[in-house]
């Protein structure tokens, strides 16, 4: 059973060169019955009105572009085969997972995992969270809080996920909000894609200047040693940096004693 999740690094099987698809394979196969069956249709209703001697002459002239017809469409499903095979992509299996990379999951607790006996019991239950990520499968967790958290996002995290089971199995961390309030959807976007936004711990803050927000670029007659030299304050300004996708750290322009270059 494949249990890996976006990101993990896996060992991944390679099938046999006969066992790889192309993406347009199911189509081809479904335009080609297609074809098939109108054709045949095409056939069946030509004969039934062969009558008399002018309708044989008139059907000869029938056959004639129905069999054009078919050599055309012929034509056309044997190129769109022999396309997809110039496509076809390696396929294979996951077959273990080197290093996985499980994080906190912004969910959603699904209704129908409720039981209606347990809809309003505080009781210990077995429910499912449903990832906001589509390329996560549903999270199988174990709460007293199950009916005070439907209808509100929440955080979840991954503990394990055995072997014979479909579905991994978590616990839930912390609630963010009603879904689709401006304050839990604005704090899952950050979560979902890593981005730092909790206050700068102490040891941060000591590093700035003591005067805090009240600092002033020093004038370049008073700076002996030029490290202010040609910088301008921008902290008067909204500034973002977009970072290059991999990038951990976020640049010196997000720091909100921001001195730009």
């Amino acid at each position: 059973m494949n249990r890996a999740v976006n990101g993990d690094i896996v060992v991944v099987e390679v099938f046999n060169e006969k066992e790889w698809r192309a993406p347009g394979d199911e189509v081809v196969d479904q335009t080609s019955e297609l074809y098939i069956s109108l054709i045949s249709f095409l056939f069946s209703a030509f004969l039934v009105t062969l009558k008399d001697d002018d309708a044989d002459r008139s059907g000869e002239e029938g056959e004639s572009d129905n069999d054009e017809v078919i050599a055309r469409e012929t034509r056309h499903i044997k190129s769109e085969h022999a396309r997809a095979s110039a496509e076809k992509q390696p396929t294979g299996r996951v077959v273990g997972i080197i290093k996985r990379n499980w994080r906190a999951y912004v969910c959603h607790i699904e209704s129908d995992s409720l039981t209606s006996q347990n809809a309003t019991s505080l009781a210990q239950q077995t429910v499912f969270a449903i990832p906001v990520s589509r390329s996560l499968p549903r999270i199988r967790l174990k709460t007293r809080q199950a009916p005070i958290l439907i209808g509100q996002k929440i955080v979840v995290t991954i503990d394990r996920w055995d072997v014979n089971s479909r579905y991994p199995e978590g616990h839930f961390v912390r609630a963010l909000g009603k879904v689709e309030s401006k304050e839990a959807e604005q704090e899952s976007l950050l979560l979902e894609f890593d981005v730092p936004y909790r206050p700068f711990g102490k040891a941060i803050l000591d590093c700035l200047p003591s005067e805090g927000e009240q600092w002033v670029v020093p004038p370049k007659s008073d700076d002996a040693n030029h490290i202010w030299k040609d910088r301008e304050d921008l902290r008067q300004l909204q500034v973002c940096s977009i970072d290059p996708p991999g990038t951990v750290s976020l640049t010196d322009c997000t720091v909100r004693s921001l001195i730009a270059v």
